[in-house]
């Protein structure tokens, strides 16, 4: 079993969902509350399957991706955050 590529993962049902959610969790409209969400994508060697585990929210530019969750049978293969400190659009931050 190999690793999928990044084309493969952005494309994955289930990594798109998660990324949505983060984006979304993120407020990125809100110029007070605006954080940082992001999370690890695993492959699950058992199941073929692809599994995300969300990070405990950051703050306005600073997300910590650095200790993922172990989860037996599987094995980081990507991760993901949104930056909204980086993404600002005219009427406040983009998800796009």
């Amino acid at each position: 079993m190999r690793a999928p590529t990044a084309t493969e993962l952005l494309n994955h049902p289930t990594v798109r969902q998660a990324i949505e959610d983060a984006w979304k969790d993120s407020l990125p409209r809100d110029a007070n509350r605006r954080h940082e969400e992001g999370g690890w994508i695993y492959l699950d060697t058992t199941k073929g399957e692809i599994i995300v585990r969300r990070a405990a929210a950051g703050f306005q530019a600073e997300l910590s991706l650095d200790n993922p969750p172990e989860i037996p049978g599987a094995f980081v293969v990507g991760v993901f955050h949104t930056p909204p400190q980086s993404n600002r659009g005219g009427m406040g931050w983009r998800s796009e």
